[in-house]
């Protein structure tokens, strides 16, 4: 996946933020709330880049089904 890609969440990840459905961990979820589908991978990780682990997040948000390429199926981040 490229800087350039766009993230979005997926059904499950908006069942996360809407309902608290699926019980994900405190700081997954605030990373998971930080993906609009409007903001680049890249810009995603200069705005993480404070937060403890951004990154691993991120992945284990996508790699868990919470957030995808908008528009594409599962993937790495870089």
């Amino acid at each position: 996946m490229s800087p350039d890609s766009l993230l979005a969440r997926t059904q499950k990840g908006n069942e996360e933020i809407g309902e608290r459905r699926h019980h994900l961990a405190p700081a997954l979820r605030h990373v998971l709330i930080l993906v609009e589908g409007t903001v680049k991978v890249g810009d995603l990780l200069a705005k993480g880049e404070r937060v403890p682990n951004f990154e691993a997040s991120l992945q284990a948000l996508v790699e868990q089904g919470y957030v995808e390429v908008a528009g594409s199926a599962k993937g790495r981040l870089i």
